[in-house]
């Protein structure tokens, strides 16, 4: 091989790492990305600031209603994101009541909870078909709909 032969080998070696190097940055750029759009399990996020295993999200806004769900036969884990206040509150699903003269829903909670912004935003990037609540526990499914029809305020239960 003659020297200016080995020099372009030389230097498209060179170009080939550099592409292999900008390839890895951008994986890495892709993998933040993807984790930021909501794409992590956000049971697990939530579980780090509750410390409750939950199993269905019902996130409340003013832009609309948003029904997450690992089972939807089961009406045990439910936790109730207000948007809005930025609280969550985990809720047994048959403790609530419709106060008409005051066209508001009431709703008990065990637990309330600080609810940060990015966790929110996260469970709105959470792509869901409405539909799904259709094959939710009865409970939940009532729940769901009082939701999308009265404001909701939330009373602490007192455990006796």
């Amino acid at each position: 091989m003659t020297q200016e032969v080995q020099e372009k080998v030389k230097r498209i070696n060179e170009l080939i790492q550099n592409i292999k190097k900008q390839i890895d940055e951008l994986e890495k750029l892709l993998k933040e990305e993807y984790n930021e759009k909501g794409n992590t399990d956000i049971f697990d996020e939530l579980k780090k600031i509750t410390g409750e295993n939950l199993n269905t999200i019902i996130l409340v806004s003013n832009i609309g209603m948003k029904y997450i769900t690992q089972d939807p036969d089961d009406g045990f884990g439910i936790f109730v994101v207000d948007s809005n206040s930025g609280k969550g509150y985990l809720i047994d699903v048959s403790d609530y009541r419709l106060v008409k003269n005051k066209n508001k829903l009431e709703i008990g909670y065990y637990e309330e909870y600080d609810i940060p912004d990015e966790i929110i935003k996260l469970i709105q990037k959470i792509e869901t078909d409405e539909s799904i609540i259709d094959s939710a526990n009865h409970l939940v499914f009532a729940l769901y709909n009082l939701l999308k029809k009265y404001p909701a305020s939330f009373v602490k239960i007192k455990y006796t």
